[in-house]
Protein backbone atom coordinates (compact mmCIF):
# COMPACT_ATOMS: atom_id res chain seq x y z
CA UNK A 1 0.00 0.00 0.00
CA UNK A 2 1.42 3.36 -1.01
CA UNK A 3 1.64 6.33 1.30
CA UNK A 4 -1.22 7.98 -0.63
CA UNK A 5 -3.49 5.00 0.07
CA UNK A 6 -2.80 5.26 3.80
CA UNK A 7 -3.80 8.92 3.96
CA UNK A 8 -7.32 9.77 5.03
CA UNK A 9 -9.66 11.73 2.83
CA UNK A 10 -10.57 13.71 5.93
CA UNK A 11 -7.38 13.97 8.01
CA UNK A 12 -7.26 13.50 11.73
CA UNK A 13 -5.89 15.80 14.35
CA UNK A 14 -3.75 15.63 17.46
CA UNK A 15 -4.99 16.89 20.79
CA UNK A 16 -3.28 17.32 24.14
CA UNK A 17 -5.15 15.54 26.94
CA UNK A 18 -3.60 15.88 30.38
CA UNK A 19 -0.02 14.77 29.76
CA UNK A 20 -0.73 12.66 26.66
CA UNK A 21 -1.01 13.48 22.98
CA UNK A 22 -3.96 11.72 21.42
CA UNK A 23 -4.35 11.35 17.66
CA UNK A 24 -7.86 11.14 16.25
CA UNK A 25 -8.27 9.70 12.76
CA UNK A 26 -11.45 10.59 10.94
CA UNK A 27 -12.78 9.71 7.56
CA UNK A 28 -12.00 7.07 5.00
CA UNK A 29 -8.89 6.26 3.03
CA UNK A 30 -8.18 8.46 0.05
CA UNK A 31 -8.48 5.34 -2.15
CA UNK A 32 -12.00 4.65 -0.87
CA UNK A 33 -12.88 8.33 -1.35
CA UNK A 34 -11.69 8.28 -4.97
CA UNK A 35 -13.60 5.03 -5.62
CA UNK A 36 -16.76 6.49 -4.11
CA UNK A 37 -16.46 9.52 -6.38
CA UNK A 38 -16.06 7.25 -9.41
CA UNK A 39 -19.16 5.30 -8.32
CA UNK A 40 -21.18 8.53 -8.34
CA UNK A 41 -20.57 8.79 -12.06
CA UNK A 42 -21.46 5.15 -12.65
CA UNK A 43 -24.69 5.49 -10.66
CA UNK A 44 -25.84 8.34 -12.88
CA UNK A 45 -25.56 6.12 -15.96
CA UNK A 46 -26.97 2.71 -15.09
CA UNK A 47 -26.81 0.83 -18.37
CA UNK A 48 -27.89 -2.78 -18.91
CA UNK A 49 -25.56 -5.73 -18.54
CA UNK A 50 -23.15 -4.30 -15.97
CA UNK A 51 -23.41 -5.66 -12.43
CA UNK A 52 -22.95 -3.66 -9.25
CA UNK A 53 -19.93 -5.82 -8.39
CA UNK A 54 -18.24 -5.09 -11.70
CA UNK A 55 -18.92 -1.36 -11.24
CA UNK A 56 -17.33 -1.51 -7.79
CA UNK A 57 -14.25 -3.25 -9.19
CA UNK A 58 -13.98 -0.66 -11.96
CA UNK A 59 -14.35 2.15 -9.41
CA UNK A 60 -11.29 0.85 -7.53
CA UNK A 61 -9.36 0.57 -10.80
CA UNK A 62 -10.15 4.27 -11.37
CA UNK A 63 -9.16 5.07 -7.79
CA UNK A 64 -5.83 3.27 -8.24
CA UNK A 65 -5.22 5.21 -11.46
CA UNK A 66 -5.98 8.48 -9.65
CA UNK A 67 -3.57 7.55 -6.84
CA UNK A 68 -0.85 6.76 -9.36
CA UNK A 69 -1.41 10.08 -11.15
CA UNK A 70 -1.42 11.86 -7.80
CA UNK A 71 1.91 10.26 -6.82
CA UNK A 72 3.43 11.18 -10.18
CA UNK A 73 2.34 14.81 -9.99
CA UNK A 74 2.66 15.55 -6.31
Amino acid sequence: MSKAEENAAFPGYTMEMDTKRVFFQEGISIRDYFAAKAMQGFASNLGPGVTFNSRAEIAYEWADAMLKARDNHG
